[in-house]
């Protein structure tokens, strides 16, 4: 609903602005004069927790730690101190020119635009793009575990926050002018319309998965261990788009302002308007429930085997859009994008030149319930150790889909079907990698199947006796750059 919302404010605004994309040719009754499509500044930053997407380095430890409170909760038990574990990390700003070729792509695009009508004597401005990408900074992961004993028996419970996925997304445009001239029948007169805009466009946008969770696990006798953790999951986001128009509008001589305050045709006490701003507002946010159930068995001195079984999750959000539409009563926005002449768009019978300016305000306020899917998992590993050398092996089955649905309308949606990993560590350096098979559908297309890889490598730096350090980077199927600190007492 929000993304449909947003293609919509879109199209009206692409729509009074670029009114002439199917001009037949410059200089005949309806062409283009000038198009610059100013400067547009772009960033796209994300962050997530490395624990969060099973990536660490506590399965190679002698005892699982803290990020078990995210893995599988049967390794609590072994905890012989408190710890705590956080993830963080650093704020990465890179130009996304340098590895892509952004300019080229916008200007062959524009080209194939442009090359639909003739701009002859035209003006024609290519877009500066500054385009940035990276790494949000800020606490991703955190968590606290503890041992116990009740009746005997040796237990370890955890308490951890974890955010798997954070996205911002800003993008500012500045200085888009265009110009376009008609020739329209008004009451029987043809009469020449000039008109020229001027769009300051800021859109903004967000989205945010939180994670908590609280376990804990016992050791069951005989080399077995079971646990359960309870997990919490969040998820919200918002979006917004703001587009500032000015413009003027000439028929034969006499131009006529937007936006002008003191425009003496226009009756501010009676209610009327000339404003041709435009706005679009959406906010979503919504929790569900899950669980993962896991048991540890320790084999003999060098192997180990796991298993654990994850629910899948259906998180249900609650939100509104809002969206704020000035209409000019001349340009026809249900054309929009349609890529008709400019004189179809015009409908020259809506003119009153007493009150040209005139706009009309529309106010559209829409509740949606989106509902986002987690899929679940059934997975067996086994950990085979040999001095500072251990190796790790794991199958998974899965079931449900990843994907976000809006009533009746579908999003893309990712099913997965089964997984295969392994890692090693060697000393202080450790590796994990994946690669997970499933298919994707989008509405009624038949599905494709293909793989997923996930891959990450890590180092763990001692600090003190009791706090360790690790560096990760890996895409894991996120890109993830962080460090994590573990402090024991």
């Amino acid at each position: 609903m929000v993304l449909k919302k947003t293609h919509l404010l879109v199209g009206l605004l692409l729509g009074f602005l670029f009114a002439g994309r199917a001009f037949p040719q410059s200089g005949s009754e309806h062409s283009l004069t000038e198009l610059n499509a100013g400067n547009i500044r772009a960033g796209f930053f994300l962050s997530a927790s490395p624990s969060a997407w099973g990536f660490s380095n506590e399965r190679f430890s002698g005892k699982p730690g803290t990020s078990t409170v995210s893995g599988n909760p049967a390794g609590l038990f072994l905890y012989a101190k408190r710890e705590i574990r956080l993830e963080a990390g650093p704020a990465v700003r890179l130009n996304a020119k340098k590895v892509m070729d952004i300019d080229g792509r916008i200007r062959r695009e524009m080209d194939d635009v442009l090359s639909r009508y003739g701009t002859a004597g035209s003006t024609v401005v290519y877009p500066r793009v500054d385009p940035r990408a990276g790494f949000e900074t800020g606490l991703t992961g955190f968590s606290f575990s503890f041992p116990f004993r009740l009746s005997g028996r040796s237990f370890g419970a955890g308490l951890g926050w974890f955010s798997p996925l954070s996205l911002k997304f800003r993008a500012t445009g500045t200085g888009i002018e265009t110009g376009i001239e008609s020739v329209q029948d008004i009451q029987g007169e043809l009469k020449r319309i000039r008109m020229r805009t001027r769009v300051t466009a800021d859109a903004q946008a967000s989205l945010r998965l939180n994670r908590i969770v609280f376990g804990a696990g016992s050791d069951l006798g005989k080399g077995w261990a079971l646990g359960l953790s309870l997990q919490r999951h969040e998820a919200s986001g918002s979006a917004v788009a703001t587009a500032g128009l000015d413009g003027i509008v000439e028929i034969s001589g006499t131009e006529y302002m937007f936006n002008d305050p003191f425009d003496p045709r226009i009756d501010f006490e009676a209610g009327e308007q000339n404003d041709i701003n435009q706005f679009f507002q959406a906010d979503y946010r919504g929790s569900g429930w899950g669980f993962k159930l896991g048991a540890v068995r320790q084999a003999s001195d060098r192997l180990t085997w796991d298993l654990e079984l994850q629910s899948s999750v259906r998180i249900r959000a609650t939100g509104t859009d809002s969206t704020v539409n000035n209409r000019v009563p001349f340009i026809k926005t249900d054309g929009a994008g349609s890529g008709g002449d400019v004189g179809d768009m015009i409908d020259p019978t809506a003119i009153d030149l007493a009150k040209l300016t005139s706009t009309e305000r529309f106010v559209q306020v829409d509740a949606f319930d989106p509902e986002l899917e987690i899929p679940g998992h059934a997975g067996l590993g086994c950990l085979w150790t040999k001095g500072r050398t251990q190796l790790d092996f794991r199958f998974a089955l899965h079931w449900g889909r990843l994907g976000v649905r809006a009533g009746k309308e579908q999003e893309i949606l990712f099913k997965p079907s089964f997984s295969l990993g392994m890692g090693a560590c060697f000393n202080r350096f450790f590796f994990k990698g994946s690669a997970t098979r499933g298919s994707i559908r989008s509405g009624g297309k038949r599905p494709v199947s293909f793989w997923i890889p996930s891959a990450g490598i890590g180092y763990r730096i001692p600090v003190t006796p009791s706090c360790n350090a690790d560096a990760l980077i890996g895409l894991c199927p996120l890109p993830v750059l962080q460090a994590v600190v573990h402090f024991e007492f």
